[in-house]
């Protein structure tokens, strides 16, 4: 059978090879989409006209293309990559790879294309001008092409292989093998990797696996929900790693946070009331509030004080040394204490039960706090925070806090939704007129 050597385009937009997206659509993947549905809301046109083609020369096309942001590109069978324009398939770049040859799509995600060649060697190329970024190597070959999600790039081989890669540097996250050869594409659905291989079986596969992820184990969690929690971990193929927190100074992070927050409070608070429609509001400042709340003692303060507010007041102002340091020293305690645990560990997440279910509040006795609190680290850090259901606690909702690395919103997001998947453990709240407290 003679090889295709001319890659053909319509003036739909429409490719002859594999999926068919719209016209100037972005198909970042040889399905489209991680779930692998290649569908698309567009009506494909009655009468089909081609644009142009772009020919291969002496090789020829297999691999089905991507597109993103106007931009084609596809591999030929003898180690061609190349980005076309969408309008009118004139050449952005080509780079040609020695003893290569691409019979699978690629996939691209954050400007990082990731294509699998007939020798087993998966690379990462610059979407801009075709460079490599890096490349590893599959014990087989890939006849599927990968699919590219933010934290991972999934890869199937002929020897069987399921890789996961780092996108940013192609290290190997986890592995997953069967005794057969894997030619089908990694398609993923609700938090598992789907596969069929050639031993006749569907593989259902964890993205979890491979996964490490910090405990924070509070003395005062509900150890029948936290176990729990962290069996399904376990089952989804996470490594779990019990942190030790003994050595962190919260007693020096809170108070630093303390004078953070009061400092904080009159500032903004003022800058609220001066920003609020003219009349709205008589009170323009903290001290306006105190000293109204003490002119109407009877009223405004028979159930409770206002410590707080006349500690805040007396703070001066967002330029004040003190506050600087105070910032400054809040920041550096977190940060230190959630990086030294994510490096030294090498974790992905660290999850701890976010806090006690809802409180008793008592006029004249105030909140009876109960349980942990998983919040201070991550907020004075500013690093990302996830809390998703964990169960019920006397009654009551209970969370299971997710945090991650500075600027790694996405993996707890994704992490957060498989655990979710997996765990089932939200609950349609109910209205009950009575709680036994705690």
């Amino acid at each position: 059978m003679s090889k295709p050597t001319n890659f053909l385009i319509f003036v739909a937009g429409w490719f002859v090879f594999g999926p068919l997206p719209v016209a100037g659509a972005d198909w970042p993947s040889a399905r489209g989409n991680a779930n692998a549905t290649g569908a698309t809301a567009e009506a494909l046109p009655a009468d089909l006209q081609l644009l142009w083609k772009h020919s291969a020369g002496e090789s020829g096309y297999e691999a089905t293309a991507v597109i993103s942001a106007g931009i084609v590109y596809v591999g030929d069978v003898d180690g061609t990559f190349s980005a076309l324009r969408l309008a009118d398939g004139s050449e952005v770049w080509n780079q040609k790879f020695e003893d290569a040859g691409f019979i699978a799509g690629a996939a691209i995600a954050d400007n990082r294309l990731f294509v699998g060649d007939f020798n087993g060697i998966i690379r990462a190329l610059d979407a801009s001008d075709g460079a490599l970024l890096w490349q590893a190597e599959a014990k087989g070959e890939s006849y599927a092409a990968p699919n590219a999600l933010a934290e991972r790039v999934l890869v199937t081989s002929e020897a069987g292989e399921l890789l996961s890669l780092d996108p940013a540097s192609g290290e190997l996250q986890w592995q997953f093998q069967i005794e057969a050869p894997l030619r089908c594409w990694p398609t993923v659905v609700e938090g598992r990797v789907l596969l069929a291989g050639c031993d006749e079986r569907l593989h259902a596969v964890d993205v979890l696996t491979g996964m490490r992820i910090g405990v924070m184990r509070s003395p005062d969690v509900d150890s029948a929900l936290f176990d729990a929690a962290m069996a399904r971990l376990k089952e989804g193929g996470a490594e779990i790693v019990l942190l030790d927190t003994s050595k962190i100074d919260f007693d020096k992070m809170g108070e630093a946070e303390f004078k953070v927050l009061l400092a904080e409070l009159k500032a903004d608070l003022a800058d609220y009331l001066r920003g609020l429609p003219e009349g709205l509001a008589v009170h323009k400042t903290l001290a306006d509030i105190v000293a109204f709340n003490k002119a109407n003692a009877d009223r405004e303060l028979q159930h409770f004080g206002q410590d707080i507010f006349e500690l805040a007041d007396k703070e001066n102002g967002l330029n004040e040394p003190a506050y600087i340091q105070a910032l400054a020293t809040s920041r550096r305690l977190a940060k230190g204490a959630l990086n030294g645990m994510f490096i030294n560990h090498r974790l992905d997440v660290i999850v701890a039960q976010t806090n006690g279910p809802a409180w008793l509040s008592t006029l004249g006795k105030g909140d009876a706090f109960s349980g942990p609190s998983a919040s201070q680290m991550p907020a004075i850090a500013g690093y990302p925070h996830l809390t998703v259901p964990m169960g019920l606690s006397g009654g009551l909702p209970v969370g299971l806090s997710l945090i991650g690395p500075e600027w790694h919103d996405h993996a707890v997001l994704k992490a957060g939704y498989a655990y979710e998947q997996l765990s089932k453990a939200r609950v349609s709240p109910v209205f009950q007129e009575r709680l036994e407290s705690k």
